[in-house]
């Protein structure tokens, strides 16, 4: 059971993907062994993030 004290803040982004985008999408979901595409772009976010070297600042 979640209380205040332990929940996250999450920000919730909202994306339109044309057709052709969502195709190619579900390809590189399937051959990765994700099942959704929430999760799937999460992970290419943070990968791309290290890669970049970008990282918060813990105060």
């Amino acid at each position: 059971m979640s209380t205040k004290d332990n929940q996250k803040e999450r920000l919730v982004v909202q994306l339109r993907l044309d057709a052709d985008l969502s195709e190619r999408l579900a390809i590189a979901m399937k051959e990765d062994g994700d099942d959704n595409k929430a999760g799937w772009i999460k992970r290419l976010l943070r990968r791309e993030l290290d890669r970049r070297g970008i990282e918060l600042s813990t105060l």
